[in-house]
């Protein structure tokens, strides 16, 4: 019984050192398991970073078009307003030319019929003459009407022009604002995920370095458990214990 004692005392520790080496082999496979998941998720992040900055990009383009899209409407609305307020005031002396002749007109009927009726046209302040003196001022009457209304719709369509002209210079700077948001979005987008990725690079130098350390450790430990077994083993060969 006194030669089995040595043995199972050896025994137990070569099997403490065994468990130990295995127990520190699995930290550090452990750690590098970590590291590679770090790695696997900066390579991850990497790829969602890039995404982000497309859907950012595509974003900015959309508003972009957007914006310069209703800025060419509001550039034609402009032109066409202006076209109107011409074409306003083109159809205002169209008018008062037309009005001139219905005038003249009235005034060529109106002598026939006096000279047809033997009525004289003295050239006073008679009535007849008054007659012809108030076609003329109820001509001359509507002329100032035609064109003050032709002035009134040129007005408003230019007041209309300018605003479109306003609008369009809004949607321009709008445009150019959303370029330079992007710009600095993008930026931002691409700093965060350089820091998170240098963040997770950090993490796998750490479980790298950490696994490396366990390894040595365990490689020190295990050398330590062998001496010690070695110089057990020697003790008990020396003494006849295993005998």
């Amino acid at each position: 019984m006194a030669s089995i004692l040595p043995l199972i005392s050896l025994g137990l520790s070569t099997f403490g050192a065994v468990q130990s080496y295995r127990a520190g082999e699995a930290a550090a496979e452990g750690s590098e398991g970590k590291a590679k998941a770090a790695g696997e998720a900066a390579d991850l992040r990497r790829e969602s970073g890039d995404l982000e900055q497309e859907a950012i990009k595509q974003r900015s383009a959309a508003d972009i078009k957007s914006a310069l899209y209703r800025r060419r409407v509001a550039v034609d609305n402009e032109a066409s307003a202006k076209e109107a307020a011409q074409d306003a005031i083109d159809r205002g002396e169209t008018d008062v030319m037309l009005n001139a002749l219905q005038v003249r007109k009235v005034i060529g009927e109106q002598r026939a019929t006096m000279a047809a009726n033997g009525v004289e046209l003295t050239g006073d302040d008679t009535s007849p003459d008054n007659l012809i003196a108030d076609t003329m001022y109820t001509g001359d009457i509507n002329a100032v009407i035609i064109r003050d209304n032709a002035g009134r719709e040129a007005k408003r369509m230019l007041q209309a022009g300018s605003n479109f002209a306003a609008e369009a210079l809004l949607l321009g700077q709008s445009a150019e604002d959303t370029l330079e948001a992007t710009d600095i979005a993008l930026q931002g987008a691409e700093l965060e995920t350089e820091a998170d990725i240098l963040a997770t690079l950090a993490q796998i130098q750490v479980a790298k370095a950490t696994a490396s350390a366990t390894r040595l450790q365990t490689f020190g430990s295990a050398l330590g458990s062998a001496g010690q077994i070695g110089a057990q083993y020697s003790k008990f060969k020396y003494t006849g214990a295993l005998d």
